[in-house]
């Protein structure tokens, strides 16, 4: 393990975890430093000769916990995305609450709770309302019965995406089963019976972020087996479905966009340029709504 996390560091990376391993060292015998550039040399084993064996597997495990504890913090620092952002507002609500800041904690709650159904995030939204309901006899609470419906209404929404997540696994197993063997890949036919199968909403199944996901499953596929000729672009006419209704909206617009892009990538890899050219051009209409929002922020 230790040499999976090592390789996970850039040069700069490297350099700042051995300043790090010493920040915190405490002794000036401490070989964490020695063996972390032994092992980048593959000269560990000279390391195990000088102390022994279970010294070494001793010091072998801490400078693995010290890898993972700073790859978890440099990635927690580069990756600060809306996510994590919730994740920190809802603690700081429940921290509130608990020390007695009951109007602050239950207004932050609120707009936590808001943020997380703007990212559909119902993991994060089933901790806000299993908070909620833990303070629902609070005056301040909304009422109890409302706190209920949501929590039944979100359970219910995580796990239909548990089940989409199952049928985007099933398809990227028939993707590896099939390319390669000149057999054409019938993603529509596939979706349509593992829906069914597992109780995928149309809604759901076939809205801009899933057709964005399944459309990059595809052109992924499509490039890792060198077969792009086989590739159904069946989301192309779903989308079309979606276009101008309830689901087209600003909140969808960065996945309607991105769904864009993968199809026009996956039509000039068929060497089909004049739809590839129809779906950018396509996207640079989409782009421009909403007061042109995602233009110059997404590309």
């Amino acid at each position: 393990m230790t040499r999976d996390l090592i390789s996970l560091l850039d040069h700069a990376e490297k350099e700042q975890f051995v300043a790090y391993l010493e920040r915190r060292n405490k002794r000036h015998d401490t070989r964490n430093t020695d063996l972390f550039r032994a092992i980048m040399k593959g000269e560990e084993k000279h390391i195990s000769a000088k102390i022994g064996a279970n010294a070494y597997n001793v010091l072998k495990k801490r400078l693995s916990d010290r890898l993972l504890d700073f790859i978890s913090t440099k990635t927690l620092e580069s990756e600060a995305t809306q996510e994590i952002l919730v994740i920190k507002h809802l603690l700081v609500a429940r921290k509130l609450i608990r020390f007695g800041k009951f109007k602050s904690g239950f207004k932050i709650l609120s707009k936590t709770e808001q943020a997380a159904l703007a990212l559909d995030h119902f993991s994060i939204l089933n901790e806000i309302y299993h908070t909620q309901i833990e303070f629902s006899d609070h005056e301040l609470s909304d009422d109890q019965a409302h706190i209920f419906a949501k929590l039944e209404r979100n359970t219910t929404l995580f796990l239909e995406q548990e089940r989409l997540n199952t049928v985007y696994a099933i398809v990227k197993k028939a993707f590896k089963q099939i390319s390669g063997n000149n057999q054409p890949i019938h993603l529509d036919d596939i979706l349509t019976e593992n829906y069914e199968k597992y109780g995928v909403s149309q809604e759901l199944g076939y809205s801009f972020k899933s057709l964005y996901q399944l459309a990059s499953i595809a052109d992924i596929a499509g490039a890792r087996y060198n077969d792009y000729h086989s590739l159904s672009v069946f989301f192309a006419d779903r989308m079309a479905d979606l276009k101008g209704g309830e689901g087209d909206n600003e909140r969808s617009l960065i996945y309607h966009i991105d769904l864009l892009y993968s199809i026009a990538n996956i039509y000039f890899r068929k060497k089909n340029f004049a739809l590839s050219l129809s779906y950018l051009a396509e996207m640079h209409v989409q782009m421009k709504r909403f007061n042109e929002k995602l233009y110059a922020f997404r590309y």
